[in-house]
């Protein structure tokens, strides 16, 4: 696989891309089919934030690859990446018009953080006559974007029980609590006083 950037390129075999327009965009030569990269914005994605990647896949003499012809996969990979590494993302894949590019691969990704990445696309034609399979890569730098806010966690509230709340209640500001707690406590002395004079009477008999 070539990579060339899309001013150095100057190929017999795809005069197309000579007259592309001249962003920064990076080309990748697999076969018979060329591939331009590009992401929206401008190059610099954000994390946080969407950006746009796409890839416009075009034959010998220029004719467009649509994504309608094409089994297609797009992987997101962390770099540096190892072989048991999963894809962070796997976005689904859209056919989108963009500049003079009709019906190419396109898919918007959000990118967790700051860092490396690599986008991989695999396609296989669905005529088997169109091209050969490819699969390509375009490495993605991300700069430190908008985060999304942390969610505020509510703490619980306190929970009383309303029969608790009534007696703190009769108990700091009902005066006829207080009434009741004096009644017992003389209730309780003159059965002890009665008591001991049941007792003095009887051993008197005796």
């Amino acid at each position: 696989m070539q990579t060339l950037p899309l001013n150095s390129l100057n190929s017999p075999s795809f005069p197309h891309l000579l007259m592309a327009p001249a962003l920064a965009h990076e080309v990748q030569v697999v076969g018979d089919v060329a591939g331009t990269w590009h992401v929206e914005p401008n190059h610099n994605p954000k994390s946080g934030e969407p950006a746009l990647i796409w890839v416009a896949l075009t034959k010998q003499g220029g004719e467009i690859v649509p994504l309608s012809t094409a089994n297609c996969q797009m992987d997101i990979y962390r770099q540096p990446q190892t072989a048991a590494d999963a894809p962070i993302v796997s976005p689904t894949l859209k056919a989108i018009n963009v500049e003079t590019y009709q019906g190419i691969p396109g898919a918007e990704v959000v990118f967790p953080q700051a860092g490396l990445y690599t986008a991989k696309l695999n396609c296989t034609p669905k005529n088997s006559a169109d091209f050969s399979p490819l699969q390509m890569e375009y490495n993605i730098t991300v700069a430190a974007g908008t985060q999304p806010p942390p969610t505020p966690v509510a703490m619980p509230q306190p929970v009383t029980s309303p029969a608790a709340s009534l007696v703190n209640i009769s108990e700091s500001n009902n005066p006829a609590f207080s009434n009741l707690a004096l009644i017992t406590g003389l209730g309780g002395l003159i059965i002890v006083g009665l008591a001991l004079a049941i007792v003095t009477f009887r051993r008197q008999k005796r």
